[in-house]
């Protein structure tokens, strides 16, 4: 158990280029920053200035969250950029509209945003799945008629034993294709296997996954409150919700995320973008270099972000994106 105490940590105020409540977070959205929960506390300072916001997308008939007026899932308007690039003269924000209005989502982006220092790890899968073609198994009834003609051949006075001969490794492959002792036995006698006669073919797009590993060190008890206060946000929107008036049968999916990255004020370029997101899994340690927690002077028992907060926390993070990307969506920069 460590011994500290909070009040002995002072955070230095010299390298912020401005008050944190007034930083420019979201280079189009200035105006509701106090809104959003932050993690370190001066983030967005001169030496902190790499950034990651989570904005947060509920269903809309959840119960929870408030909806933030003029502002869309980003992958609304992914859609309502391909769809308008199709038509000359087409408007993206009434092409988001008439998107929005036929497409089975039923999301909207709320007023919750949390910004985080950049994680340990950026970690984007891109993944296509494929398979495994037996061609062996499609020439079977082939491979079974032509046994009943090696055979008929045979019985004709000897006449066909040549042919008989040759067909014999299909047709042994044929009537051994199920049992190991045949194949074994196969094998052993003709000093050959059977060529499996494998190819591959295409099968579908994965949705691409992000692992995201955060560790946290709070350095006052104001910054440990607001981590947990964020920790619980994640907790919160990752959960299901019970569909009211529904005696527990129906559930309502979890929030999902819009994710970016900035750097002083202006989303980063160089870090490829994210469609939404489903949050998969989430893995909260918090003993990641063994357990030892915060204690504060005078106090009597543990309280939140204080007495009994863990020195460090470790984070990650698993989000699964929501659409599926194509070439046209890397040319576009989407």
């Amino acid at each position: 158990m460590s011994l500290f105490s909070f009040t002995d940590i002072n955070i230095s105020n010299s390298l912020r280029t401005t008050d944190p409540a007034n930083i420019k977070l979201l280079a189009d959205n200035p105006d509701y920053a106090y809104k959003i929960q932050r993690y370190p506390i001066d983030i967005g300072a001169a030496d902190k200035s790499h950034y990651m916001v989570i904005h947060i997308c509920k269903q809309i008939q959840s119960q929870y969250g408030t909806e933030m007026s003029g502002q869309y899932p980003t992958i609304y308007t992914n859609i309502a950029s391909r769809n308008s690039s199709r038509l000359d003269g087409t408007n993206i924000s009434s092409s988001l509209a008439d998107n929005i209005s036929t497409l089975a989502r039923s999301i909207v982006r709320t007023e919750d945003t949390i910004v985080l220092h950049m994680p340990d790890t950026l970690n984007f899968g891109h993944s296509q799945d494929y398979e495994t073609l037996n061609t062996n198994q499609s020439i079977a009834p082939l491979l079974g008629t032509m046994a009943g003609v090696a055979a008929n051949d045979y019985l004709k006075d000897g006449v066909g034993v040549g042919t008989l001969k040759n067909y014999a490794p299909m047709i042994a492959n044929y009537l051994a294709k199920d049992s190991n002792l045949a194949k074994t036995l196969f094998a052993g006698v003709t000093g050959t296997v059977i060529n499996p006669m494998m190819e591959i073919i295409y099968s579908s797009p994965r949705f691409r996954e992000f692992q995201f590993d955060f560790m946290f060190y709070p350095r006052s008890e104001k910054e440990a409150y607001r981590l947990q206060n964020i920790l619980e946000t994640i907790r919160f929107h990752q959960a299901p919700e019970i569909k009211e008036e529904s005696a527990g049968y129906l559930l309502i999916p979890p929030s999902e995320f819009d994710i970016k990255f900035y750097y002083n004020g202006v989303e980063n370029p160089n870090i490829p973008k994210i469609s939404t997101c489903v949050l998969s899994n989430i893995n909260m340690d918090y003993a990641p270099n063994g357990f030892a927690a915060y204690e504060t002077p005078d106090s009597t028992g543990p309280y939140l972000g204080g007495t009994g907060m863990p020195v460090a926390i470790r984070l990650t993070l698993y989000f699964t994106e929501t659409e599926l990307l194509t070439k046209k969506s890397y040319r576009n920069g989407n």
